[in-house]
């Protein structure tokens, strides 16, 4: 008589599942995080903790597109990311178009305990729908 093992149904596991819902938060459209805002500039540099340059990068958003607001690390670590979207939206909520901001990523530097320590140095201008009041 032979024997034989039930397969279980195939579904997404739960790191898959994380995946798909961090991918839905960070897809969405500009005017539906920020109906006000007509345009989004960042100028970003990474530098190393030695003040070298490592990369700089420039992103444009208009109201039609995807916002994405982290930024993958450049540095030792491998996998840190830097998120804008917070001082995004103290920036849009205050109602400034222009603002700076500075980070350093806090992730364990590949093959030691030291934190990576690249900066990244970010330049925000945001252009507003025009109001009814102008």
């Amino acid at each position: 008589m032979a024997y034989f093992r039930r397969r279980k149904p195939k579904t997404i596991n739960k790191n898959q599942e994380k995946s798909a819902r961090n991918r839905n938060q960070a897809g969405r459209q500009l005017s539906l995080v920020h109906p006000n805002v007509q345009r989004l500039t960042l100028d970003l540099e990474f530098v190393s903790p030695q003040g070298d340059l490592i990369s700089s990068d420039q992103i444009d958003v208009g109201p039609s597109d995807i916002v994405d607001l982290s930024a993958p690390c450049p540095g030792r670590c491998g996998d840190g990311t830097m998120d804008l979207m917070g001082k995004v939206d103290d920036v849009v909520r205050r109602h400034e178009t222009n603002s700076e901001s500075r980070g350093r990523c806090q992730r364990p530097a590949f093959g030691t305990g030291d934190p990576c320590g690249t900066e990244l140095k970010a330049r925000i201008e945001i252009a507003y729908e025009p109001s009814a009041e102008e």
